[in-house]
């Protein structure tokens, strides 16, 4: 028994050194769940979910904002300059998706504002980077 999980964790070692390391930050379209995922570290988290867009993965421990979720890319307004700006240069800057998410949920739900500003704008002042999103994301609605 002892010598097979000494074999097993020396399998798990091989294939944690072999795996891929993405560079943070870093972030990607899902096809699956129209939404985008987005890290700025890569920690253990837990899930915050702020409204029907938005998604906070929040370090466990410290709390401190290590990623986002920001579902319904579909349903963006596609002549928004965020759209455009995809269809041109094939990524998104994850502070313009957080910023327009905002915009489109408080029109959705009007007079809860209050409630979300502070985890949208918590999220705007750590999260920098772009995310690659296909042009046909957006395509066939």
């Amino acid at each position: 028994m002892a010598e097979e999980l000494a074999d097993l964790r020396s399998l798990l070692r091989d294939a944690e050194g072999r795996a891929e390391r993405v560079p943070l930050p870093s972030g990607w379209y899902s096809r699956e769940g129209d939404c985008v995922f987005f890290f700025n570290e890569d920690v253990p988290y837990r899930a915050e979910r702020v409204d029907d867009h938005l998604t906070l993965y929040r370090a466990l421990g410290p709390g401190r904002i290590v990623g986002a979720e920001v579902s319904g890319i579909r349903k963006l307004p596609q002549h928004h300059r965020l759209v455009l700006e995809v269809f041109r240069t094939g990524y998104v800057e994850i502070v313009a998706l957080l910023l327009l998410t905002f915009q489109r949920e408080e029109e959705e739900n009007p007079g809860e504002t209050a409630v979300r500003e502070p985890r949208y704008g918590e999220a705007v002042g750590v999260l920098r980077g772009t995310v690659p999103i296909p042009r046909d994301a957006f395509l066939g609605r």
